[in-house]
């Protein structure tokens, strides 16, 4: 899509999104489920889950608020 990128880490994909608002994550679970995270860091259970690739991440969507680039 437009203003989009996308790459894979430790076989999760993740998708930046230029966005008007602040920085915001999307993190999608295998098992449907969804938790939405204000700023721009994982909570650590997050992060273990993606290092230790436990296969529990199914996408992270981070919305990057236009203005922190200099377009």
């Amino acid at each position: 899509k437009q203003k989009q990128l996308g790459f894979t880490y430790c076989q999760v994909p993740i998708i930046y999104q230029l966005s008007k608002k602040d920085w915001s994550l999307f993190v999608s679970f295998k098992d449907q489920s969804t938790e939405t995270i204000l700023g721009n860091s994982l909570p650590f259970e997050i992060s273990k889950n993606l290092f230790s690739r436990s296969g529990k991440i199914k996408e992270i969507k981070v919305c990057c608020p236009k203005s922190s680039f200099m377009f």
